[in-house]
């Protein structure tokens, strides 16, 4: 997985947290996505291996596509130690181009999306259960 998003311009990063009964939370998905794969890793099962996500995630080539990454820039490093650089937030593009609303679905209903919605409907969405961030995956 590490070999195949150093070699792409961007990708895409969405976090999935638990907090209920929690005083703190804690992380326990993790979705990122580049133009060619989709990759689903178990955080709470490779916790001391995910800082070696920081050699992309660092990477200023690299562009990290969050939407509304406050909570989750905070998450990554309380939980795995993991900085990000080079990062474009959607929320914050929403709201610098005057749109209302900020939920990243609505923005999917938009003329300019039609494209980007085609292609998602016609999309196989098979992921990749990650157990290894280092190992090579076909």
């Amino acid at each position: 997985m590490l070999q195949k998003l150093s070699s792409v311009q961007e990708f895409a990063v969405d976090l999935e947290h638990h907090s209920y009964r929690s005083y703190l939370g804690f992380l326990c998905l993790m979705q990122i996505s580049t133009r060619q794969d989709d990759f689903v890793i178990d955080v709470l099962s490779l916790r001391d291996d995910m800082e070696v996500l920081n050699e992309v995630f660092t990477d200023p080539n690299i562009i990290k596509v969050f939407h509304g990454a406050e909570s989750d820039i905070l998450w990554l490093q309380q939980d795995f130690n993991l900085y990000v650089v080079n990062l474009f937030d959607t929320f914050h593009a929403s709201k610098l181009l005057g749109q209302f609303h900020f939920l990243l679905s609505s923005h999917l209903t938009d003329p300019l999306s039609q494209n980007f919605l085609d292609t998602v409907l016609r999309t196989s969405w098979k992921c990749i259960v990650i157990t290894s961030l280092t190992n090579d995956i076909n």
